[in-house]
């Protein structure tokens, strides 16, 4: 919508002006009526006008008046004015206060017509204009926003000096200005069931705004570190109020958040560093930190510096722990890390807690390859450490995926020693696929007997060792298959194919297509059941 002012005193002349550009201007107008400058100037102070249309001879404040008002408030509105031909003397000290269209007396329809189009055009166009200067300039931050996090990563993430340098100086380069004494990272880590993106674009909002007001703390940037984690770099200069500060304040932040968006909230702080090439160690030593919720989630905030080294537990207990997950104890496993929790925050305690969680993941996945190969069911999902909110939660995930393993090993035709050794010889064809391997090759590896290793795997994976490597091999070549830049002699060396033939032969025994056929048809890759 056009606002169009007519200022002029005769009635008639206002009417029809407004009758032509009504029944003649294609845009959708809204007209004001000032029969005195005075009141084309009381529009203008409450409307934003794209057009004034004014006579120069008005009681009152004139035309011209009118318009020298206009400019010295910095107004820059079209302006047509409407002269009679004895009034030219008054049109050219419009035409010196910006005004750069006239109409004489009487009116010529096409004339003001012509005219107002222009200008309505014009105003368009600047419009247009503006926003596509608006929308390069948020495009531009867009960029430079996500070059911004892309260097705050890899700055956090490198240790070498050099490195650090150079991405503090392209980071300068961006207005991150690293002039402090100080330094730390902080670590919000968030859980919620709804999804996540509205908590990833909050945060960092709420953040800069209590940041804002702070006089101890200076906000350098952050950066989303894993799906639930974002990562705040800090800088201050006085040891005590800026530790005491990032305390308080995110304290609060922890608060607003989980009052606004009922989410679970745990922030870790880093250690404070005195050189820029320690970035890394304010970063980890802050994860580190955030994994004390597992502890006390209500607690919301923990700081690394605050943490007591403390004393190892207890010994037999430990090894208890080790023994149930060695055997895969399930009902012995959960309960066996509750014992962390009777000295929570200390360090040695965590460290003890980790190690031990460590090993069960490193036992389970010693028989996930085994039982997933010979069991339909899919597994639940163990979760990552970091990922744990508290024991009760870790008890049930440990409880629940350590009962299907035992649920799935029992179709297994091995021992449990057995299983074991099982599951590292497929690591180790996994590792070495592309590679020419053989019976031979993994018996000299694992020192055992080459018979031994084929009746293994017979019983423990219900197939030949030969077979379980074609169809290993097979499998990976369907997705290279998929890229159709990659020949196919070139899949069948990826594959660990010598020869060519050869792989199109076995390819088509197991699929039923040759290679060349499966990539023109673009068949829907196998499963590893598909090729059994």
């Amino acid at each position: 919508m056009f606002k169009i002012i007519i200022a002029d005193d005769e009635g008639t002349i206002r009417r029809g002006i407004i009758s032509i550009l009504k029944r003649n201007i294609s845009e959708d107008l809204e007209i004001y009526e000032a029969e005195t400058g005075y009141e084309a100037l009381n529009f203008v102070r409450n409307i934003d006008p794209a057009l004034i249309i004014t006579d120069i001879r008005m009681p009152g404040v004139s035309g011209l008046d009118f318009i020298e008002t206009l400019r010295k408030n910095n107004q820059n509105t079209a302006v047509i004015i409407i002269s009679g031909y004895e009034d030219f003397k008054y049109a050219q000290k419009a035409i010196a206060l910006g005004v750069k269209k006239y109409i004489t007396k009487p009116v010529d329809k096409q004339e003001l017509i012509e005219l107002v189009s222009l200008e309505l055009q014009a105003r368009k166009n600047r419009f247009l204009n503006q926003k596509k200067e608006v929308n390069k300039t948020i495009a531009s931050k867009a960029v430079q926003k996500e070059l911004c996090e892309t260097l705050l990563l890899q700055l956090l993430n490198t240790i070498k000096k050099e490195e650090v340098r150079q991405t503090i100086k392209r980071l300068e380069k961006l207005q991150v200005k690293f002039r402090a004494t100080l330094y730390t990272c902080v670590v919000v880590q968030y859980y919620s069931a709804a999804p996540l993106d509205f908590l990833d674009f909050s945060i960092p909002n709420i953040v800069e705004e209590y940041l804002r007001d702070s006089v101890y703390i200076d906000y350098l940037g952050g950066v989303k570190y894993s799906k639930s984690q974002y990562v705040f770099l800090l800088a201050g200069e006085e040891t005590k109020h800026f530790h005491s500060a990032i305390q308080t304040l995110f304290t609060e932040i922890a608060k607003k958040l989980i009052e606004y968006y009922h989410c679970d909230i745990f922030i870790g702080v880093g250690t404070i560093i005195y050189e820029t090439d320690l970035m890394n160690r304010a970063l980890s030593t802050a994860i580190k930190a955030a994994d004390y919720k597992i502890f006390d989630k209500e607690r919301h905030i923990q700081c690394y510096s605050r943490l007591e080294k403390g004393t190892a537990p207890n010994a037999d207990l430990l090894q208890k722990l080790q023994t149930s997950i060695l055997s895969m104890n399930g009902t012995l496993i959960a309960p066996g890390f509750t014992m962390f929790t009777k000295t929570p925050y200390t360090k040695r305690n965590m460290q003890s807690f980790q190690e031990m969680y460590q090993l069960l993941e490193s036992e389970l996945h010693h028989h996930i390859c085994i039982c997933q190969h010979n069991s339909t069911r899919s597994l639940p999902a163990l979760c990552s450490f970091r990922e744990l909110w508290s024991i009760p939660e870790l008890n049930r995930s440990i409880l629940s995926f350590v009962t299907a393993i035992q649920d799935m090993a029992q179709n297994i035709q091995v021992s449990a020693s057995n299983q074991k050794l099982l599951s590292d010889i497929i690591c180790y064809i996994r590792e070495h696929l592309t590679e020419m391997i053989d019976l031979n090759t993994v018996s000299d590896t694992f020192g055992k007997n080459p018979a031994y290793i084929s009746s293994l795997f017979k019983k423990g994976m219900q197939e030949g060792f030969n077979e379980y490597i074609t169809r290993e091999r097979v499998n990976l070549s369907l997705t290279y298959l998929k890229d159709s830049s990659i020949p196919i002699n070139e899949v069948a060396r990826r594959c660990g194919y010598g020869n060519s033939k050869y792989y199109s032969v076995v390819f088509k025994k197991i699929t039923g297509f040759t290679p060349k056929e499966y990539r023109e048809k673009t068949v829907l890759p196998f499963s590893g059941h598909d090729l059994k």
